[in-house]
């Protein structure tokens, strides 16, 4: 909970205990008299702790949050189309060594074909 929410919470608190005790003592001259602005100012203050608990506060360092997702996402596109073309051009020189390997596997000269399986691994 963040600091605005808890100061939130007890004054609503504060403002409905405030209401328990203007009806509890709802009999006194000073509750009969100021008891008509007491309906109008506690919903209103009711109303104004609720908004101030369901506003949320922008951090002050913090950028906006839709540029910033959006920053992120271009990067994961960049970066996917990237991983991409190295993949493909990883998969046609494996290729390449895969046809190379069958040329050399065929080979029937085991020193030849060391030869050539050394060349193809370094």
């Amino acid at each position: 909970m963040e600091i605005n929410q808890v100061t939130a919470i007890i004054l609503i608190i504060l403002v409905l205990v405030g209401s328990a005790l203007l009806i509890q003592f709802r009999g006194t001259p000073f509750v009969k008299k100021y008891w008509r602005y007491a309906l109008i100012i506690i919903p209103g203050l009711i109303l104004i702790i609720l908004k101030l608990l369901t506003m949320k506060t922008k951090k002050p360092g913090s950028t906006d949050v839709g540029t910033a997702i959006t920053g992120i996402k271009d990067q994961l596109q960049e970066a996917k189309l990237v991983t991409a073309i190295e993949a493909t051009a990883a998969r046609t020189e494996n290729k390449i060594k895969l046809e190379e390997l069958k040329k050399v596997t065929q080979i029937t000269d085991s020193q030849e074909r060391r030869k050539r399986l050394a060349e193809l691994m370094g």
